[in-house]
């Protein structure tokens, strides 16, 4: 998939006003597991920095944009002289550091005639991490996974559904599905006909399917945590007594270094601009998820929740 050709409108939008054309479009298969997943995700990766400037275009909506072009671009520009969030690529040539010689920048709408070059030191360049990977690279392949765990999983009970197939007599075929009909309203005794032998009129073939759904749960769940980890947030709980305390530790440690790798480069931004002598801030949403104590501030009161399900830390 190409990035660059990536907009917001390729996600999934809902409202009561395009409800009608959803109908005649079929948006029934945008709502399958994979699409739901594919938005819930992006919205989290999208709220996971939060930045703040007194000077930098758009003010209204500079964090959610910059998180979006970071997360579906890998990159994006803040000129130095207009003070405005751009996206844009860069241009073919490099200088004897790696450096690009400059960038080719433009607005949201990608048209080609606000397309202009600017030079390696007229912007500022955000990266999403070191080698500018969307965040949507991680999303859907691992939301791809979960799809597909789910739909064995939905095979699986279809075919424990239909564990008998009959081969009968027509003469008798009334009698087996009575005799089936009292199996099911639990019948002690089951009387049949000593002239119409079952043995001999009836052939039976059992399909053994084998009950797979908890394993699959279990791995549709490793999928999910392994995702959530790529994100910054870290799925295991310190008070569980199953785990031991080195599983905990190597699972903080993989979460830590993941959030390492979109952190790092954000850093390197907000320095740049310092040294330009603009205003630029950043934040970063700390989650931990803690299932019971969650569940519990939901039923003990709206403002215990928000303390205990995240917080704000400052990038310094």
């Amino acid at each position: 998939m190409e990035y660059n050709e990536y907009n917001m409108g390729d996600l999934v939008h809902f409202s009561d006003n395009n409800l009608t054309s959803f109908e005649s479009e079929g948006w029934q298969l945008k709502f399958n597991t994979f699409w739901t997943d594919v938005n819930t995700y992006y919205m989290l990766a999208c709220n996971r920095f939060k930045w703040k400037s007194s000077e930098i275009e758009p003010k209204d909506r500079l964090s959610k944009l910059i998180e979006f072009y970071l997360n579906t671009k890998g990159q994006c520009f803040i000129v130095k002289k207009t003070k405005e969030v751009l996206q844009g690529c860069i241009s073919e040539k490099y200088d004897r550091f790696g450096r690009p010689e400059g960038f080719y920048c433009f607005g949201y709408n990608g048209e080609s005639d606000g397309k202009r070059f600017y030079k390696y030191d007229e912007v500022i360049w955000i990266k999403n991490n070191y080698l500018r990977i969307p965040t949507l690279y991680w999303i859907f392949k691992y939301c791809k996974r979960i799809n597909e765990v789910e739909k064995t999983m939905d095979l699986n009970l279809q075919a424990l559904k239909t564990p008998w197939i009959i081969e009968t007599d027509p003469l008798i075929n009334q009698s087996v599905k009575m005799m089936f009909l009292a199996i099911d309203n639990l019948s002690k005794c089951i009387l049949t006909d000593k002239q119409k032998s079952l043995i001999d009129n009836i052939k039976i073939l059992k399909l053994d399917t084998p009950y797979l759904i908890r394993d699959l749960y279990d791995q549709k769940i490793n999928e999910e945590n392994n995702l959530l980890q790529i994100l910054g947030i870290d799925t295991i709980n310190e008070k569980n007594a199953h785990m031991l305390y080195a599983e905990v530790q190597n699972s903080n440690e993989i979460t830590d270094n993941y959030t390492d790798i979109f952190v790092s480069e954000r850093k390197i931004a907000v320095e740049e601009a310092e040294k330009a002598g603009i205003d630029l801030h950043l934040s970063m949403l700390e989650v931990d998820f803690d299932i019971d104590e969650l569940n519990g501030n939901l039923n003990g009161g709206e403002q215990d929740a928000e303390q205990n399900t995240g917080n704000i830390a400052e990038i310094n």
